[in-house]
């Protein structure tokens, strides 16, 4: 199983770094707004937080699997806080 785009609670302060970049042009953080609306309303409301890796590792090793966090690309936007979880199932 793959969790992809997962935010990192340990980065938590880059997302916040860029974010009061970003909303720094009230054109900007209009689009963010409508952006997350809309997702919302296509995708119904999701949660938005932080994750701490060792959540994924616990409930990966409660089931037996391995678990493996992998850092995004410096291509991929936001990737400083956010990774991929690989989580294997036990051979």
């Amino acid at each position: 199983m793959v969790l992809a785009d997962m935010p990192d609670a340990a980065r938590k302060q880059l997302s916040s770094e860029w974010r009061s970049r970003w909303q720094a042009s009230p054109v900007k953080a209009t689009l963010l707004s409508v952006r997350e609306g809309l997702q919302d309303l296509i995708l119904g409301p999701r949660p938005r937080g932080f994750f701490k890796m060792p959540f994924f590792e616990q409930l990966a090793a409660e089931g037996g699997h391995g678990c493996r966090i992998v850092q995004q690309t410096p291509e991929i936007e936001r990737s400083a806080w956010r990774v991929n979880v690989v989580i294997r199932k036990a051979p």
